[in-house]
């Protein structure tokens, strides 16, 4: 291939590549999730912080390199897609380029086209554009290991054709062994890269033992100092109890074969083996679930790819026990790079055979640039075979293009830039309403209002601010659950998902105009705030009003508690935690209002407890009302009800103003 032509492709390629991953980042996915949010507002922020570990606990467990590496986009761009998926794109863009650049050095620089075929398969796939565009870790993967792998092969070529013993530490191999250590500190699957290549360089020594006998210092310093750099995440992992909860509560097959049950393994690994024609990942938050990797050109490209490696690797073998003495030490040796991705493939793929969900997307992350070069292994073995000129290897590989390129991309771009964004369980997780929502109230001008859903919770505040970039200083949303709680200032809600969800006293509430935002409908409350002669105000600068009625039943009560807020000083500020949080770190509310049906001598009978409004979102002047119902037994004992505040964390009292901890009202 002509300098120009590997240039101009190159170029090409870098320009679809960055292009697909950078358009609409804004939109698809279509809002944000907890994962993507959790990375970078939690973990990512720890950095920024200062508080800079080889390993978090938090949300089960993350290793820290992508947040390291992501916390100058936060600190740069704020909590927008810039700020919080702009690195996927990078690592995204430099694992394709990697891609093509392995393959080379497996094959030879006469195959380029090959490498260009593949690069360009994986640009397109709907695999590496869930990954490249999504602000989670597991794409940081692929972008270190395949430096490493280019590195290795750089070394392994040189070396194996070396004339003489050379014991020095070239380049190629530092540069090997530090984006090895590197991978460590991504994501828990990179513990089978070592795996990979040491199950390659025992083939080397099945097939050629003396390049293990000469080489063997470069060997040990590769694998030895790769593993040197990685002891502090394991002493890190070592030091956090329970650090390492995910990998845990994935590990279903393998806790089922301690148990002498070895169905569980057996299906995973008929069900990983399918996702690339058949099944597909069964997972629907990064996937349309049940989607097979590839159509069906794609699938059989593939497959007849893995029976070539697996038909050279055999082949290897036969030679080195059943050849004849004087056999070409180059037909074996030339086998090597399809052993190397067979290898690569089993293990990358393995972890969906021992973990949860099989054929998970994710956690197959270390197989995905074999896998789009190995459906370009027929090319390279046909091409091989041929003794074609170098203008018929490019007239065939264009050819091949065509074949395997083109169904991937009329397949896989409408399906994530459409059908996976549209699909209702993606709109909800990603929270795409709330993203509508936040368009609206700045299109609209909407600044004082309450947003009611009975699933709402900090992130779906989060989320919604994320959305509304700039416009977040002047915006200022109150978020409550509508089924327990009502805003009367101010009189504006906005009732979200689920549209099935009846809001408290929703007879009070009148339409307000228009036919809604996405799938949010606007209310004006018409209900007339409690008088305050009962008002009781605490230490807070919270006053709470009680109003008592007996229940339709006769026998509990329908306790409605108005509350005010005077000032938002001392309400408690929740610092962001992961889900699931870290071990020993409490992730729950820190305000509640307790309302307690007492005996005569008072003693606990029954009680409810809560705060249906997100104390964080409170202004002055607000006012809003909760529901606490009291079913107690039909014993007649009660005749107090208690109600106050108090720190569900610590369980402390709020006081009130004047010293008492309850406000004892009698209901007899």
């Amino acid at each position: 291939m002509e300098r120009k032509t590997e240039l101009f492709l190159f170029i090409l390629l870098i320009i679809i590549t960055l292009g697909l991953r950078l358009w609409q980042l804004d939109g698809i996915p279509p809002g944000w999730r907890d994962d993507e949010l959790i990375n970078s507002l939690v973990i990512s922020q720890h950095t920024l912080d200062g508080d800079i570990r080889p390993y978090y606990a938090d949300a089960s467990g993350h290793e820290g390199l992508y947040h390291i590496l992501n916390a100058p986009f936060l600190a740069i761009f704020g909590p927008t897609p810039a700020g919080i998926r702009l690195l996927s794109v990078i690592l995204g863009t430099i694992t394709i380029i990697c891609t093509y650049f392995l393959t080379c050095q497996l094959f030879g620089k006469k195959h380029q086209a090959a490498a260009f075929v593949a690069a360009f398969a994986l640009t397109f796939s709907f695999w590496s554009l869930m990954y490249s565009r999504t602000g989670i870790r597991h794409i940081a993967l692929p972008a270190l290991v395949l430096p490493c792998f280019t590195a290795f092969w750089q070394w392994f070529k040189v070396n194996q054709n070396a004339k003489f013993i050379n014991t020095g530490i070239s380049r190629p191999l530092i540069a090997a062994t530090l984006c090895l250590a590197l991978a460590y500190y991504t994501y828990f699957a990179s513990r089978g890269v070592p795996l990979i290549l040491v199950a390659f360089l025992l083939v080397v020594a099945l097939i050629d033992w003396s390049f293990i006998r000469q080489k063997w210092q470069q060997i040990l310093f590769f694998l030895g100092i790769s593993t040197l750099l990685a002891v502090p995440l394991y002493l890190s992992i070592q030091a956090q109890a329970g650090a390492d909860a995910r990998v845990a509560e994935l590990a279903v097959p393998l806790i089922a074969m301690g148990e002498g049950d070895f169905g569980p393994l057996i299906d995973h690994i008929r069900i990983t083996l399918g996702m690339f024609h058949a099944t597909g990942d069964g997972e629907f938050l990064y996937n349309i679930p049940d989607r097979p990797l590839f159509g069906p050109i794609g699938a059989i490209l593939f497959w007849a790819g893995i029976l070539i490696c697996v038909w050279q690797s055999l082949s290897a073998v036969w030679l080195r026990f059943f050849g004849a003495d004087d056999v070409d030490k180059k037909s074996q040796t030339d086998k090597l790079p399809y052993i190397f991705l067979l290898l690569w493939w089993g293990a990358g793929i393995s972890p969906a055979f021992i973990s949860v969900p099989p054929a998970s997307l994710s956690h197959t992350i270390l197989a995905q640039s074999a896998v789009y070069i190995i459906a370009v292994v027929p090319l390279i073995f046909l091409l091989n075979h041929l003794n074609l000129q170098a203008n018929n290897f490019w007239a065939a590989s264009g050819a091949f293009a065509l074949i395997l390129i083109l169904p991937i991309a009329i397949r896989d771009l409408p399906d994530y830039f459409v059908t996976w964004p549209n699909r209702g369980q993606i709109r909800f997780l990603y929270r795409a309403d709330l993203h509508e929502l936040a368009d609206a109230t700045v299109a609209d001008n909407i600044t004082d209002f309450a947003v009611g859903g009975p699933l709402n919770g900090p992130w779906d505040r989060i989320a919604f601010e994320a959305n509304l970039g700039a416009a977040a200083d002047t915006i200022k949303p109150r978020w409550y659950n509508p089924e327990r709680a009502l805003f009367i200032n101010p009189r504006t809600s906005i009732f979200g998902w689920p549209k099935t969800a009846v809001p408290w006293q929703q007879e009070t509430f009148g339409p307000l105009g228009g036919a809604g935002i996405g799938d949010f409908n606007s209310y004006r409350s018409t209900l007339v705030p409690l008088p305050s002669d009962n008002e009781i105000c605490f230490e807070n600068q919270l006053c709470l009003t009680p109003y008592i009625i007996p229940t339709e039943s006769g026998t509990g009560f329908d306790v409605t508690v108005q509350i005010v807020v005077f000032s938002t000083e001392q309400l408690p500020i929740v610092p962001l935690i992961s889900n699931p949080p870290p071990p020993n770190v409490y992730a729950g509310p820190r305000l509640a209002v307790f309302v307690q049906y007492l005996d005569g001598n008072g003693r606990f009978i029954t009680g409810d407890d809560g705060f249906w409004a997100d104390p964080q979102t409170l202004e002055v002047g607000d006012i809003f009302q909760q529901r606490h119902i009291l079913n107690p037994p039909a014993t007649g004992e009660g005749d107090t009800i208690a109600f106050g505040m108090y720190d569900p964390m610590t369980g402390q009292r709020i006081l009130a103003v004047d010293g008492r901890d309850a406000i004892l009202i009698s209901v007899e």
